[in-house]
């Protein structure tokens, strides 16, 4: 009785000390898999414009319907052929994406009109100049990385450079709202 005591105290112990590590690996393994799931949400979106040959948007969606709610709670990808940013029936919607539980918040900017999705036109190219999806846990400053779109349609990943800034394509710093529940829709790069 005794040995089967002490062993189930060296299990206990261990448990309670790999668990945690356990979460946080998790955790870490999620946090590489999200921009590898938007990247992928891109790529199809421009795929889909070309060969549709008419516009298709990007938008956030928390009820894959509309757009409306935050970017990390899904997406909707869609026939814009009237470029309302929004689909107008259900019909448009192409695919939905949802990512796996997000810790931190999903963010989009757009230069020069700040418009809440992404459109690709029917060549594969933005109606943009350039945009940048990016990633920023709670309590952060810095995002933890970034999608970034140039006009012609490419997207790339962005990682921290040695300083922990993550940079858009104009060079500038891309900075996380202070406060996690503000939009940074208008006031988005934080210097």
């Amino acid at each position: 009785m005794l040995e089967f005591l002490i062993a189930l105290a060296i299990i206990i112990i261990a448990a309670s000390i790999s668990l945690p590590m356990l979460g946080t690996s998790l955790q870490h393994s999620q946090q590489e898999l999200l921009p590898a799931q938007l990247l992928h949400t891109i790529q199809f979106a421009r795929s889909e414009a070309i060969l549709h040959h008419q516009p298709i948007s990007i938008c956030h969606s928390d009820d894959h319907i509309s757009c409306h709610g935050e970017w990390q709670q899904g997406q909707i990808i869609f026939l814009d052929p009237q470029n309302e940013g929004s689909p107008a029936t259900p019909n448009q919607i192409i695919s939905v994406q949802q990512f796996s539980s997000a810790t931190g918040r999903l963010f989009w900017q757009s230069f020069p009109n700040e418009i809440e999705y992404l459109q690709f036109t029917a060549d594969g190219m933005t109606q943009i100049e350039d945009g940048s999806f990016y990633y920023c846990l709670p309590k952060n400053k810095n995002p933890s990385w970034a999608i970034l779109i140039s006009k012609s349609g490419r997207a790339r990943e962005i990682l921290p450079n040695k300083n922990g800034e993550v940079l858009d394509e104009k060079g500038q710093r891309l900075g996380c709202p202070v406060l996690l529940n503000e939009s940074p829709f208008g006031s988005m790069r934080q210097l």
